[in-house]
């Protein structure tokens, strides 16, 4: 079971952050006028929408040390919403121009850029490591969740209840694999995946060595198999990573198709643009699609022997020369 904690309880415990106490607090009360419908943050999460709430650099700083050395740890943002945190009723009588859509995929796919294609068509955003974090029924519809999880009854409960299109990305998965060793050294959040059983908080990802090690463990193999997984369901749409960064535009004209009521965007290059723009710094890898084309062969070998599986129900191959179509990386990374 994750911890769930009050988060003022928590700071006073806490000798680094006690004389902090004060700029905690109103970061907080920020951070509730900001979410007012989200149940739970996860630690690391938390404290980086502190800090944009407005906590001073210092304590945003010493906080984030402090979560991660406790990474499996969630915070109640508004106590209030206590046992109401499952998903709520929608309106039956409230209409929408656009429709819902659940976003999920293993991470590393691109959901972070089309998740921003998505908003361009006007849809409010919500990533989440659990549907549990946000109180539904004060969620402002339509809206975009995204999250990386299999087709569990939870999520396809959740898109039934809301009409939600599921819409799941799927990527060569030796590179996601090498996705994921350039941005789990950089993002402790990453460990907050599979329910944080990712065993990506204490392996030695720099090394070609513990890079290996991990990357034929049986929580990469569940990493991968979300996107696979929702691609045997049959019921989630189904968009390529390597489509999606060869011509953005064309999966802007597909969503558009899927979740657009009325009229379509007319501005798509602007909106082309201010998603590429809202993808954090952290999130690019700058590799672009055929990253796994650069690894040792004994190493592309190794990891295709351990996931031949996804390779071979996706369609992805492992041979050098192959190049199924030239990519330009502009929009995505």
């Amino acid at each position: 079971m994750i911890p769930l904690r009050d988060p003022m309880e928590w700071f006073k415990t806490r000798p680094s952050l006690s004389a902090h106490l004060d700029q905690l607090g109103i970061a907080l009360k920020e951070l509730r006028r900001r979410h007012p419908a989200r149940f739970a943050f996860w630690g690391y999460d938390f404290a980086w929408e502190l800090s944009q709430a407005g906590l001073p650099e210092e304590a945003a700083r010493l906080l984030t040390g402090v979560v991660e050395a406790e990474p499996m740890i969630r915070f109640v943002c508004n106590s209030e919403l206590v046992g109401l945190h499952s998903p709520g009723q929608p309106n039956p009588s409230a209409e929408y121009s656009n429709s819902s859509a659940l976003l999920t995929s293993t991470p590393r796919s691109g959901n972070t850029f089309l998740r921003q294609l998505i908003v361009g068509l006007g849809l409010t955003e919500y990533a989440l490591h659990h549907l549990s974090d946000q109180h539904w029924a004060g969620a402002t519809e339509p809206f975009v969740v995204q999250h990386h999880v299999g087709p569990t009854l939870e999520a396809l409960d959740f898109a039934d209840q809301y009409s939600a299109t599921i819409i799941a990305l799927v990527r060569h998965p030796i590179d996601v694999l090498c996705s994921i060793r350039v941005f789990a050294q950089r993002t402790p959040a990453c460990r907050y995946w599979l329910n944080g059983e990712s065993g990506l908080g204490d392996v030695d990802l720099a090394s070609d060595t513990g890079f290996a090690a991990w990357a034929t463990s049986e929580a990469a193999s569940q990493l991968l198999a979300i996107s696979t997984d929702w691609s045997r369901l049959g019921r989630a749409q189904i968009f390529r990573y390597e489509d999606l960064a060869a011509d953005p535009a064309e999966s802007l004209d597909r969503l558009q198709q899927l979740l657009v009521v009325g009229s379509p965007v007319h501005d798509e290059a602007s909106v082309l643009d201010r998603a590429a723009a809202a993808v954090p710094t952290s999130h690019r890898t700058f590799s672009g699609p055929g990253a796994w084309r650069s690894l040792p062969t004994s190493m592309l070998d190794e990891l295709a022997d351990c996931h031949r599986p996804h390779l071979d129900y996706l369609g992805y191959g492992v041979e050098r020369e192959s190049v199924s179509g030239e990519f330009d990386p502009g929009h995505l990374r």
